[in-house]
């Protein structure tokens, strides 16, 4: 199964159930109009424990997540997953950073949506202690058409650039 980014790119979707995976990347995206009004969003890009059968890059899933902190909220749910705690009320987008490289179990599903087929993550949780750690491979970056029009993109490789010393506990 695959589906198609804004760049027209093709990519295979994983299969529903449960995956080991590791949070590579932020994308603030900005604020866009839903349902319920205007919402400040940013897309989680987590890389799975399984590769694409055709290029043997590893599959990736994404999870839009609008910046609150509200205790029902899934960026909440998310930093409480990878934390183990909920995020203090000063908790900031910059934050997010130290949560890279973290990993976690993801419950995804498959979701139909303008005809084609892609992957939800319907549950994030802390990871299986027997499974094998993931990894984000060197030198990896999201796809180009996740990052368009993106009014940031942060990656586990530039945070490590940056030699940041913060630690998620420092935020939480």
């Amino acid at each position: 199964m695959s589906f198609t980014f804004n760049s027209g790119k093709q990519f295979q979707v994983a299969e529903e159930g449960n995956h080991q995976a590791v949070l590579a990347a932020f994308i603030d995206v900005g604020k866009s109009e839903g349902e319920f009004g205007e919402k400040d969003q940013v897309i989680a890009v987590w890389v799975l424990d399984v590769n694409d059968e055709e290029s043997g890059e590893p599959l990736i899933a994404v999870q839009y997540l609008t910046k609150s902190v509200h205790e029902k909220a899934n960026l909440t749910k998310v930093v409480k997953a990878l934390t183990g705690s909920f995020p203090s009320l000063a908790f900031k987008f910059d934050d997010l950073m130290a949560l890279l490289g973290r990993g976690a179990t993801l419950a995804l599903t498959h979701v139909e949506k303008e005809g084609r087929v892609r992957s939800k993550i319907v549950l994030v949780s802390k990871p299986d202690a027997k499974a094998e750690t993931v990894a984000v491979p060197e030198g990896w970056e999201p796809p180009a058409g996740l990052t368009k029009g993106a009014l940031g993109v942060y990656t586990s490789a530039l945070l490590a650039a940056q030699n940041d010393e913060k630690t998620a506990e420092d935020v939480i």
